[in-house]
């Protein structure tokens, strides 16, 4: 039979990367990344609503889904090649494909297919090889060095004409470089690097790397050359454009490496160390300034990935994920301004003021975050509205306190443990009127064994009122373990019937 071209191709370990990199890895991406975007939402939305289990959780799966593809396209690399050789009596495979008026294959092994060009559904070009994408599960492997028939700019043409509006997948970045003698046709650089010989100019250029539909006889490219161009052993020569090669030093690889993992999981440590923060605050993005301590490491994988692409080296990811969590970073770490109205406060000088309200000397020496829900003044008659408020409640203000002095926290236990105004539990009638917000985090089970039920307005202690009204609470727990206490300042509407 009379061919056109004819491919010869061995599968070595290499083959088999670039092809698993160029269409495992990037189909498995488009999968992958919108899944590990959207658990990487759903942890961070988890985060600010307190649930730091569910994120902690949520997180890593996202994470890993990033990095899935790659590892993927990795990991079975080596056993495909190690079976194809045992299947191969403990040799490389090796494959030759020949054009003519259908597309016929065979194998070392004897195998032979046969495909009409129909068939043909996108053509992948990697560094080394052109794939031809035949069904599902079907790809057509063609070694650019291999054409014993025909050369390699010529096949371009003929495939496009062969198989109109095929999709034409740009992959030339992946693939190792070939150490092979130049040809004539390529010239030796002043630095002795050797230029690689790329596709025709209009092919190239700006669509290297990119997904581009190639329909014959459109746009920019060049006419198609006549028929007998085709005919074996065809001198053919379209015009070429050099590329340089660069090759990065080991240690820069290792580091651009490094900088790309260190910037995805910057959110990650920012979120470990915010939550940290948070375990005794009252404001879920007080702390998030803290994200920014991690801004460099996407900022330095930014920064040295456009350098080093100008050197050309391989860094697009590099600068993609240097931009995304640059921005992410900045983000959340800007949420702290949220803090900036007044809301919160750290002065223990709020201790002062209760203490002076319930008649009971409380220590003055911690750390404390106070939560103002709402700037209360005036009488509880004139019925003040609070900034978050339920049916029964409105919230004035929670203080989460850390006694620090051991003879304050000393001589404060005595006098607590011999005062009548505290209670070791807070009966069920009384409970009624303590808003979960506070209770939720003062529960026995979390250390704490003294509480206090204080009505400011009638200047009562641990008793429910009596009749229907407005009325202002002071609620207070106390953790003889933790040496911490929680203060809670609230508007209750009792109504009696």
């Amino acid at each position: 039979m009379n061919f056109k071209f004819e491919n010869r191709i061995i599968f070595t370990k290499d083959v088999f990367s670039e092809y698993a990199k160029g269409v495992i890895q990037k189909k498995t991406e488009h999968i992958a990344f919108p899944l590990a975007a959207f658990f990487l939402l759903v942890s961070i939305i988890e985060f600010y609503n307190m649930d730091f289990d569910s994120s902690a959780f949520l997180f890593p799966f996202g994470v890993a889904l990033l990095f899935y593809p790659v590892i993927l396209a990795r990991v079975p690399v080596k056993k495909a090649y190690e079976q194809q050789k045992l299947l191969n009596g403990g040799k490389e495979l090796e494959k030759m494909t020949r054009f003519s008026d259908r597309i016929d294959m065979v194998s070392s092994n004897k195998a032979e297919h046969n495909f009409a060009y129909s068939q043909v559904t996108q053509i992948c070009e990697t560094k080394n090889l052109l794939i031809l994408k035949i069904n599902r599960k079907v790809n057509l492997l063609l070694d650019k060095d291999g054409f014993t028939v025909g050369n390699l700019e010529n096949f371009r043409y003929f495939i496009r004409e062969s198989c109109p509006g095929v999709k034409y997948k740009f992959r030339l970045k992946i693939g190792r470089e070939r150490i092979a003698f130049p040809p004539e046709s390529t010239k030796l650089s002043e630095d002795r690097k050797i230029d690689v010989l790329a596709v025709p100019s209009p092919q190239i250029g700006l669509e290297t790397g990119k997904d581009t539909t190639l329909p014959a006889g459109e746009g920019k490219n060049p006419p198609e050359p006549p028929m007998q161009a085709y005919a074996a052993g065809s001198e053919y020569r379209a015009p070429f454009a050099s590329v340089a090669v660069a090759k990065p030093h080991p240690v820069v690889y290792v580091i651009m490496i490094l900088l790309f993992v260190l910037s995805f999981l910057s959110l990650f440590f920012g979120l470990a160390l915010v939550s940290s923060s948070n375990s005794f605050s009252a404001s879920p993005t007080e702390n998030n300034w803290k994200f920014l301590l991690f801004l460099p490491l996407p900022l330095a994988s930014l920064i040295l990935g456009i350098f080093y692409k100008h050197k050309g080296m391989k860094t697009t990811k590099n600068i993609v994920a240097g931009i995304i969590f640059t921005i992410l970073l900045c983000v959340f770490g800007s949420f702290s301004l949220l803090d900036q109205n007044g809301t919160i406060s750290h002065s223990m000088s709020y201790l002062d003021t209760v203490a002076l309200e319930i008649h009971f000397d409380l220590p003055s020496k911690g750390k404390v975050t106070t939560q103002n829900y709402s700037a209360y003044s005036g009488s509880v008659e004139s019925g003040s509205q609070a900034s978050s408020k339920t049916d029964d409640t409105d919230y004035i203000s929670l203080s989460n306190i850390e006694f620090t002095d051991s003879k304050q926290i000393s001589d404060f236990e005595t006098s607590l443990h011999s005062s009548s105004l505290w209670v070791s539990t807070i009966p069920t009638p009384l409970s009624a009127v303590i808003p979960e917000l506070y209770s939720a985090q003062t529960d026995k089970a979390l250390g704490f064994d003294s509480f206090m039920v204080y009505n400011v307005s009638l200047g009562v202690y641990n008793k429910l009122p009596e009749q229907s009204g407005t009325y202002r609470f002071l609620y207070l727990a106390y953790s003889s373990s933790g040496k911490k206490m929680v203060i809670g300042e609230y508007l209750y509407h009792v109504i009696l019937k």
